[in-house]
């Protein structure tokens, strides 16, 4: 049976105590491809907190190849077909007939996300739809896609304070068996910070930087650096307190694989809304504009 045979509904969340989404989380977070959208306390622009898990499908892809999992199935595919392509396919089949039930359809107006896809794309997935030189390293084990299609969600209205569980009419409410909080072990260092580029190395790139916006080659460079360490206890532990001391609009917790992205962001990318506004909050490089050109 296919997602699309069933209704949506959009249940509150009832808690017996002050539990929040993030400490639902806690709970969720080892399992894979568990995500997390994070408005970290909330603000005008980022009012919602979503939470998916437990895909029956995933779609991921790293060397040029794109493999499905059939979670509930038990069936693996794999093609060089791409990614988008895939996951385009994938949500029209699953998602593109299932109806909100007539009560629920104001408040899914509101809502950010109900049901569907959600994920990452990294940087390189460009190299699968341009022809990109490659110069760097790959030494990362994350893949370039990692996405699931969820059936259930649990949304958090941060103004409000209600938490919203969105779902296919055939899923189980929430179960009190899901909302306990685990004991995670705290996070810790267990050796100290290196850098991807010894101080020469790093001192002759910004001698090379100067040399381009002299030359008019360039005019703004992203000159970075790659930190790394040993680690032991749990993600997302750090995650959280990287979180409470930031507080960033749009930060995101996602457990793929054997990978475990950590965002604390900022800024807003972009989003598109069913209307098709385009908005792009960007941090980088903007100021206000002034009479005075001095």
């Amino acid at each position: 049976m296919t997602a699309s045979s069933h209704t949506l509904i959009i249940e509150p969340l009832v808690l017996a105590d002050s539990r929040s989404l993030r400490d639902i989380f806690s709970h969720l977070s080892p399992s894979n491809m568990a995500v997390l959208f994070d408005s970290a306390g909330g603000n005008t622009d980022s009012r919602y907190s979503i939470v998916a898990w437990s895909p029956f499908v995933t779609v991921t892809t790293k060397d040029g190849i794109t493999t499905v999992v059939h979670a509930r199935k038990g069936e693996t595919e794999t093609t060089v077909e791409r990614p988008f392509s895939v996951i385009k396919r994938l949500h029209r089949q699953f998602f593109g007939e299932i109806k909100v039930a007539p009560e629920y359809q104001q408040l899914a107006s509101e809502l950010p996300f109900l049901i569907g896809v959600a994920g990452l794309a990294g940087y390189d997935t460009g190299r699968y739809y341009e022809t990109l030189p490659s110069q760097a390293k790959d030494d990362y084990s994350c893949p370039d896609v990692a996405v699931g299609l969820y059936d259930q969600s649990l949304i958090e209205d941060n103004v409000s304070g209600k938490i919203y569980h969105c779902r296919l009419s055939h899923l189980p409410e929430f179960s009190d068996s899901q909302r306990t909080v685990k004991d995670a072990e705290r996070f810790e260092l267990t050796s100290s910070w290196h850098s991807n580029l010894s101080k020469p190395a790093y001192l002759n790139a910004l001698a090379k930087i100067d040399a381009y916006l002299k030359a008019g080659d360039c005019y703004q460079v992203n000159m970075a650096q790659r930190f790394s360490a040993q680690y032991k206890g749990d993600p997302f532990d750090a995650y959280c307190r990287l979180r409470d001391s930031n507080k960033a609009p749009f930060s995101a917790y996602i457990h793929c694989g054997k990978s475990h992205v950590l965002s604390i962001s900022p800024e807003r990318f972009i989003s598109v809304n069913k209307h098709g506004l385009v908005q792009t909050k960007p941090i980088k490089g903007t100021r206000p504009r002034f009479d005075d050109p001095l």
